[in-house]
């Protein structure tokens, strides 16, 4: 069995891995993380958006192929820096001013009073920790990049992805319960679209971490997966009421 105490604290990230299941929740914990495209485009345009000041010390723009001695002496010169293209950091501008061109999106972001805030709190006895993207003065921010900000779909996606676990989680340990979400098409046209979670769904999400927290104290430490909540070691599968 596993202590709980060595899987502490928790995040966002790892408290949605552990609501699919156990197994997966620990294989989060225990993966080594490997950066990707998709992870550096999506703190470039944090940082761009976020903390523009803060560009030059944590990013290095290269001009030219990635490959031969230029290239070599260049990492050499920037190792402590996220390194992109002058292609990557365009796209990452188009993203910027099409924020910046949006009312309710710039307003909220301008309006900032910290960005990125680190937290470590307690909830329910268990700690977590995580960055809030931007917290304003009534109001916490939440910057998504997403292959498509349309309402429907960004909303459908939201779910899927639990950001209202998120939400909960930041609204807790800060005690604001205005919660915006930017989303941004990371492509052309760079759409924008501004959410403000509603009352309902933010009681829902606290009800819903406060499940999690309990289900998680409650859990054995065993590496189940999907079967975890089952009581025989099978499924039944049912003939669909279409198919009858």
């Amino acid at each position: 069995m596993i202590s709980h105490s060595k899987l502490l604290p928790l995040s966002y990230s790892s408290l949605k891995q552990f609501s699919v299941s156990p197994a997966h929740f620990l294989s989060y914990k225990n993966a080594q993380r490997k950066d990707s495209a998709a992870m550096l485009q999506g703190r470039l345009i944090h940082k761009l958006i976020l903390e523009q000041d803060l560009f030059l010390e944590d990013f290095a723009v290269f001009n030219g192929r990635k490959a031969g001695k230029e290239w070599t002496e260049f990492k050499q010169n920037n190792i402590t820096k996220d390194i992109v293209k002058a292609s990557e950091l365009d796209m990452a501008l188009d993203v910027k001013n099409s924020i910046s061109n949006h009312k309710k999106a710039s307003r909220l972001i301008n309006d900032l009073q910290a960005t990125e805030k680190y937290f470590k709190a307690e909830i329910e006895g268990l700690e977590f920790h995580g960055f809030i993207d931007g917290v304003g003065k009534d109001y916490l921010l939440d910057l998504k990049t997403t292959v498509s900000s349309d309402p429907h779909k960004f909303s459908r996606d939201s779910w899927n992805m639990k950001y209202h676990l998120q939400a909960a989680i930041y609204c807790h340990v800060t005690g604001v319960n205005n919660y915006y979400i930017i989303a941004v098409e990371k492509s052309s046209p760079f759409a924008v679209s501004v959410f403000k979670l509603d009352e309902d769904l933010l009681e829902y999400a606290k009800s819903e971490l406060s499940k999690l927290i309990t289900d998680f104290k409650e859990w054995n430490g065993e590496n189940k997966a999907y079967d975890h909540k089952i009581a025989l070691d099978y499924f039944t599968m049912y003939l669909p009421e279409w198919l009858k």
